[in-house]
């Protein structure tokens, strides 16, 4: 069997299209994933800001909490105090 110019050079185009079609696709596969995996590392790191802001913001009740406590028991000190000194003055 004998093969002319014409039938090798057809092979050779049909084996460069089917080589370049796939390095495309290959690339393209590379590329979509490398944007997924962006994405969900961007995903992530607003979940984490997200997170970070609720805990700042709970620190931060905490905070006032504590210092609404304080003053509370700050007040209440003061009282007993003045009430302890009124009764040392009755007597």
């Amino acid at each position: 069997m004998r093969f002319s110019i014409r039938d090798i050079l057809l092979v050779t185009v049909i084996v460069a299209l089917a080589t370049g079609w796939a390095l495309d696709r290959w690339r393209l596969a590379r590329h979509a994933a490398e944007l997924e995996l962006r994405s969900r590392q961007l995903m992530v790191e607003a979940e984490l800001s997200r997170a970070q802001a609720l805990l700042e913001r709970d620190v931060a009740a905490v905070n006032l909490e504590r210092v609404e406590l304080l003053e509370q028991a700050k007040k209440f000190y003061a009282e007993a105090g003045a009430a302890d000194a009124a009764a040392e003055a009755d007597k």
